[in-house]
């Protein structure tokens, strides 16, 4: 078991958690690559073509 102190950057990244302060932890929501900018990028990609 994992105590205090023994999170990675990784594993907070992994469980979508932000350290705001020492010690002090905020769910950050669903992974970063579903934001609509991915969408956006391809919509503007397809109407070039």
């Amino acid at each position: 078991m994992t105590t205090r102190g023994q999170f990675t950057k990784k594993m907070l990244a992994d469980i979508n958690l932000r350290e705001t302060r020492p010690g002090v932890f905020e769910y950050i929501g669903p992974p970063q690559n579903n934001r609509p900018r991915n969408k956006s990028v391809h919509r503007n990609s397809t109407e070039t073509q």
